[in-house]
């Protein structure tokens, strides 16, 4: 596992995913995007991370309802950070990640739907190890409550192995369960190595800073 940009198109994947053929019969809609979420600069600069890279991912659809036909762009926004570790064989390395996914909320015959909303910490961490191959991701070792975007949501943290240029990493993975803002949904993970000391309250401090919605959609 190596966090480059690889790692912000299989954690991604992992959310567009869950949104991926779950908008059936959409009524009078044939687009909907989400606005990213990103940490404020200040806590981002202070934590030393740095933001690697903003992505928008789409998922087309086509449906079929009443013999008619219709292709819907649902656009959701994955913006990452990097941060680089001092530590053993991960020295100067960028092995700590932290990423946002914001989805749109969509509506059906009038109706507020995501699935996203659906899904618990578990199911995002378990999406994550599905969609990256040297992840995996074992037993939740805490939880918490954190508020993102300023709603308060459940935050899991889990005990998991990473591969580093071929070694093996014990390495946490923390997920925070989804929550309803400004229209959008918005999810937030990290993984880390576990030898990176009070790096779980440094990610905490990241997710209470979130600032949604905003306009990095050119980064």
């Amino acid at each position: 596992m190596q966090l480059d940009n690889r790692t912000l198109v299989a954690l991604a994947l992992a959310v567009t995913l869950a949104t991926a053929g779950c908008l059936g019969f959409l009524s009078g809609t044939t687009s909907v995007e989400a606005s990213p979420a990103i940490v404020a600069e200040d806590t981002a600069s202070s934590s030393d991370y740095e933001k690697a890279e903003t992505r928008d991912l789409s998922v087309n659809r086509t449906f079929s309802a009443a013999d008619q036909e219709r292709t819907v762009k649902v656009t959701n926004w994955a913006v990452e950070y990097h941060k680089t570790v001092g530590i053993g064989p991960l020295a100067d390395q960028k092995a700590a990640v932290f990423a946002t996914f914001t989805s749109p909320e969509v509506s059906v015959f009038g109706q507020s739907f995501n699935p996203l909303s659906k899904l618990s910490t578990k199911d995002f961490a378990k999406r994550m190890q599905g969609q990256y191959q040297g992840l995996t991701v074992g037993e939740e070792v805490d939880k918490t409550t954190v508020a993102v975007a300023g709603e308060s949501t459940n935050v899991s943290q889990f005990e998991g192995t990473a591969t580093f240029n071929g070694q093996d990493v014990d390495v946490y993975v923390v997920v925070s369960e989804p929550v309803k803002h400004e229209g959008d949904y918005v999810v937030t993970m990290a993984v880390y190595p576990q030898a990176m000391d009070g790096e779980y309250e440094t990610v905490k401090e990241l997710m209470r800073n979130i600032e949604h919605p905003t306009n990095a959609t050119d980064e």
